[in-house]
């Protein structure tokens, strides 16, 4: 799984260089489903990115690549 949509949120699964990049973005955060219960590898983009395909493109595409280079499961 390379993106996520949960509620009204967007998120994309990346590497941990590619999270800490992100996460230095204002309004941005790690896909928390339940109070606590953060998914480590997945960033939620800010609302206002939800309507720009120029800002969420790049970061899918990293997210594609992640999970592309991902060692396959049995």
């Amino acid at each position: 799984m390379f993106l996520s949509l949960f509620g009204e949120l967007i998120s994309v699964r990346l590497s941990e260089s590619d999270r800490a990049e992100l996460l230095d973005v204002a309004g941005t955060a790690l896909l928390e489903p339940m109070p606590g219960k953060p998914m480590k590898e997945y960033v939620s983009f800010p609302a206002e990115w939800l309507e720009n395909d120029e800002q969420l493109r790049p970061w899918i595409d990293r997210s594609i690549q992640y999970v592309e280079d991902l060692p396959r499961k049995r």
